[in-house]
């Protein structure tokens, strides 16, 4: 099985099956400034070909695309100010300084904003990526993006949250939309069905 290849490979690295060990109860967490496993989190630096457009992050394309056109605040002048963000950090700041309230507010109940993980999310962990292969030696693991202040596409330590970025199944645009607006409820079922939504 698939996840079976993934424990297979991950233990070729001894490095890998020591953090692996440190997971908690199946969980594996990961942010930004995870050894390792920091690959996952959209804040990684790695240039990323997107619609005939290169990327410095995912964070650049998911922030930038808030402001594309037919997105949920169109301004090309701050699209780009994005975009040339030197950080990931940064282009996330730009996006909270000029996004407005309202916007905020709707922003995790429209279908764009699924689109654009989902679109970035393909193209990160597409067959043969580095990524992917990472991804792999997570075994049957739960992968969950650790965060103290987004609560949406992360979760704390105490499972507060919805962790839909953890969650990372991205075959679909519709399924990641109501997963969590229809407030669907799946069983993180490990290697098989992370690699089957990849697939």
């Amino acid at each position: 099985s698939p996840a079976c290849e993934g424990r297979r490979f991950t233990g070729q690295y001894p490095r890998t099956m020591a953090l692996l060990a440190n997971a908690v109860a199946g969980k594996l967490y990961f942010n930004s400034r995870t050894l390792y496993f920091d690959i996952f989190s959209n804040f990684y630096e790695e240039p990323l070909q997107i619609n005939g457009e290169f990327w410095k992050s995912g964070e650049h394309f998911y922030q930038a695309a808030k402001f594309a056109k037919n997105g949920l605040q169109e301004d090309a002048n701050i699209y780009r100010l994005i975009v040339e963000a030197e950080t990931p950090g940064t282009a996330k700041r730009l996006a909270d300084e000029y996004f407005s309230e309202e916007n905020k507010e709707r922003s995790h109940q429209a279908l764009r904003t699924f689109q654009a993980m989902a679109t970035m999310l393909n193209v990160k962990f597409a067959p043969d990526t580095f990524a992917r292969k990472r991804l792999m030696q997570t075994g049957d693991l739960e992968l969950i993006h650790l965060s103290g202040s987004d609560f949406f596409w992360g979760q704390n330590r105490k499972g507060d949250g919805k962790n839909l970025l953890g969650k990372r199944c991205p075959h679909s645009t519709v399924f990641l939309y109501q997963r969590m607006v229809g407030g669907e409820q799946r069983q993180h079922r490990g290697g098989n069905q992370r690699l089957k939504h990849f697939g």
